[in-house]
């Protein structure tokens, strides 16, 4: 057997201190690297949240703006709703001209898709092909022609009325 010396008990012991020391300073740091980490993650969640939070303001805000009157479809009290529901296209579209000029485009496009005989061959409409367009195409005629009878309705109407008085 050999015997160790006393130093080399005293060296092993500052050996064990040592690494008992590097241990904690180790579990210190990884745990304030923790510490770091979470922190900077519940930091980023907060931000995270405070830009949604912000997002939805924005975009609330923006929804009142086109409900205003300056984002929604034109409309002119003298054409017939049944006019105005076949010649406006939808929003946005709708926003790019006014209640006379889809009236005129919807009559001028009614002089070749509504014909009496049902021949859509002049016919430019890029769906004219499809169901929907077929299943359609006799209430929009009948919505387009009710625009140009329009402006007479009003009329007689008013001379209804002045024939009441007398």
């Amino acid at each position: 057997t050999t015997e160790l010396s006393p130093a080399w008990h005293t060296e092993q012991g500052a050996v064990r201190n040592n690494d008992k020391n590097f241990i904690k300073e180790r579990t210190n740091k990884i745990s304030n690297s923790r510490r770091k980490m979470r922190k900077n993650h519940l930091l980023k969640m907060r931000q995270r949240l405070l830009r949604s939070i912000l997002l939805l303001i924005l975009l609330g805000g923006f929804g009142v703006y086109l409900k205003s009157s300056c984002m929604k479809c034109p409309t002119d009290d003298s054409y017939s709703p049944e006019c105005l529901k076949s010649v406006i296209p939808p929003w946005p579209i709708c926003l790019f001209h006014d209640v006379p000029n889809f009236v005129e485009i919807s009559e001028d496009s009614a002089t070749r898709c509504c014909k009496e005989d049902g021949d859509l061959s002049e016919c430019k409409c890029p769906h004219m092909d499809s169901q929907k367009f077929i299943d359609h195409i006799d209430e929009w005629c009948e919505g387009v022609a009710a625009c140009s009878a329009s402006f007479g309705f009003e009329e007689d109407v008013e001379s209804e009325e002045l024939v009441g008085l007398e």
